[in-house]
């Protein structure tokens, strides 16, 4: 019989693991072929460098969005610093020159086609309610109220407007407050606004506040309207009618739910002053001047009932 060749032990192991390389190949063959198994999960570990990096990023993306790029400060005279402010030669600033030219543009009635707001006098310009805003934020305020927005008639509406300026140099370090007063209505407004007395008339009595606290000679675009639109010759003439602000009242009480008893009692204990308000037997009887704070109460009252109801 032939004898079986002895191979070396350092032999048998290389051919070992020459066989367990080509077995680990065609595992790895076959596994390429097959598609992956899905209860099967890689695990991978994160690179601790990468990981850094996106947390830095992350916490730059997050402090860009709630950090603001200019941090508003006023000084002890009032003033907002890092603003440039312009002062006329009495030390008072100069609200006008202060007036960014975006908000201006000339007035057709009296620019007589000249397009160049630089050369036009004040009042052949017109500034826009957004430069009025700006200007009274840089003044800085304390509160916007609107106290009084009274409807004579259903087709005019006064508004008042109280603004509560903040305390600086100008005004010697006390806080002021101004009011200025405006109406709306079918004669002195374009067509398209007969839907929006109140918002018109609110619009403009705090153009004439601001303008008038800070000296702006230049009439806004909320208190111009087109004396030409056709339109404005339809419907009724507007009129202060008092019978029908009475009229108007007694819709609100009724809407409200309030009865002449029940309004007299909240007259006479309110904080505000009517006249005689223990006599008055029907709503005809109320003062002519206390019935328009009372038809304005009614209105607080109705918006605060639809609130109530939509919340």
């Amino acid at each position: 019989m032939p004898r079986k060749k002895k191979i070396a032990p350092e032999a048998e192991n290389e051919q070992s693991e020459i066989q367990n390389t080509k077995d680990v190949q065609n595992v790895t063959a076959e596994n390429q072929t097959l598609p992956p198994d899905p209860t099967t999960k890689e695990e991978t570990i994160p690179n601790l460098e990468d990981l850094a990096k996106a947390t830095k990023v992350i916490a730059a993306t997050s402090n860009s969005q709630t950090v603001p790029p200019k941090v508003l400060k006023r000084n002890e005279f009032g003033l907002i610093e890092g603003q440039e402010y312009k002062y006329k030669e009495n030390g008072f600033i100069d609200w006008r020159a202060m007036v960014d030219k975006k908000y201006l543009y000339p007035n057709k009635d009296r620019a007589k086609g000249e397009t160049d707001i630089d050369k036009l006098n004040d009042n052949q310009l017109v500034i826009s309610l957004g430069g009025l805003k700006e200007l009274a934020r840089i003044r800085g305020y304390k509160s916007v109220k609107f106290p009084h927005v009274n409807t004579p008639s259903s087709n005019y509406v006064c508004s008042v407007c109280e603004i509560e300026w903040i305390p600086n140099y100008e005004t010697e370090g006390r806080p002021i407050v101004t009011s200025a007063m405006s109406s709306a209505h079918r004669d002195n407004t374009n067509s398209f606004m007969a839907d929006y007395y109140a918002e018109c008339a609110e619009n403009r009595s705090f153009c004439r506040n601001v303008r008038s606290a800070l000296g702006i000679d230049i009439v806004s675009h909320e208190e111009l309207f087109d004396k030409n639109d056709k339109k404005q010759d339809q419907g009724a003439p507007a009129k202060i009618e008092n019978d029908m602000v009475y009229e108007t009242v007694k819709a609100k009480m009724q809407k409200v739910g309030l009865t002449m008893e029940q309004l007299k009692e909240k007259c006479i204990n309110s904080k505000k002053s009517y006249t005689n308000p223990e006599n008055w037997q029907k709503v005809t009887d109320i003062n002519k001047e206390d019935v328009f704070n009372i038809l304005s109460s009614l209105r607080s009252i109705e918006k605060k009932q639809a609130q109530k109801q939509n919340s």
